[in-house]
């Protein structure tokens, strides 16, 4: 219900549509009752990522032609999806972060050596008050799995440094947790600006770990997610925000049209594309090359 608290501290007036039962007034059990009923101008997709193409279909079998926010990410695989709504987009929401803000303005027009992104934390203690084997993250059928969670690591490298020209990974189910989906993933790859991209991806770590580091030729940049600052050589800068500023910025962003930020519905694809040449590259535990 995260979303809903952030929509009405903007004054937005907010439905929700869950097949549970749930203590809000204005909740209905489908989306065909609510369409009815009701003419909305933003509908955000926060169901399990298996559901959201089905999601989608119906939206447009129903006639919804307005903005729509899928929830990261797009998809749990490719899908044939023809999209006729360009108001579609997907929530990658670390975009909006100051961090990934002030890398975005540093970086242009340097020459790129190196990226290190790592991102990392223990699944167990995502939700303490619930069992994790029960959650969507811990079940590769209903689209879990690290690569698929925190592919926002994948988003904003995809957003900096552009599509990748050739990958390589390994990765999978390797831990002891109580789960089916995949664990941890290293990927290498050469993007269109960047000739040496790594990003490590895992469910593993007991401290959480969220960081970038970029070699371009005249520094050395880091940026630490967790923490809350950047570094540039040796001179630092910390940033005050929130989790819930960086979901307003989002919708705000639907809502007041400004879409120069926003992951569309082609990038989220990208990613969704590249989310499943990863698993292609890993899928013999050797790890061998692919190209865009």
């Amino acid at each position: 219900m995260r979303h809903t608290g952030i929509l009405l501290d903007m004054d937005v007036d907010v439905y929700v549509v869950s097949r549970r039962d749930i203590d809000y007034k204005k909740s209905y059990y489908n989306l065909s009752s609510a369409l009815n009923e009701n003419k909305f101008d933003y509908i955000i997709v926060c169901s399990k990522t298996n559901e959201h193409y089905s999601n989608l279909i119906e939206l447009k079998e129903l006639g919804y032609t307005k903005s729509i926010l899928v929830e990261k990410p797009l998809f749990e695989k490719p899908y044939n999806y023809t999209n006729n709504n360009n108001k579609i987009f997907v929530g990658y929401n670390l975009r909006f972060t100051p961090l990934v803000e002030k890398l975005h303005k540093i970086l242009l027009g340097e020459k790129l050596l190196s990226v290190n992104a790592y991102v990392g934390s223990y699944l167990p203690d995502w939700k303490p008050n619930s069992d994790y084997r029960k959650s969507y993250s811990a079940k590769k059928v209903e689209g879990g799995g690290v690569l698929r969670d925190l592919s926002h690591e994948l988003d904003y490298l995809f957003y900096l440094f552009g599509s990748f020209k050739k990958l390589t990974s390994l990765g999978g189910k390797l831990s002891q947790l109580d789960i089916d989906s995949d664990d941890i993933y290293t990927i290498l790859m050469e993007t269109a600006i960047c000739p040496i991209l790594s990003v490590h991806l895992n469910y593993l770590d007991r401290v959480p770990n969220r960081f970038i580091i970029v070699n371009t030729e005249k520094n050395t940049i880091i940026a630490d997610f967790i923490n809350k600052t950047i570094k540039i050589d040796d001179k630092k800068e910390k940033f005050d925000y929130d989790r819930d500023m960086i979901y307003r910025k989002q919708h705000e962003s639907v809502i007041n049209k400004d879409y120069s930020r926003i992951c569309s519905f082609d990038q989220g694809l990208e990613i969704v594309n590249l989310i499943n040449k990863i698993e292609k590259s890993a899928g013999n535990n050797k790890g061998y090359w692919i190209n865009n």
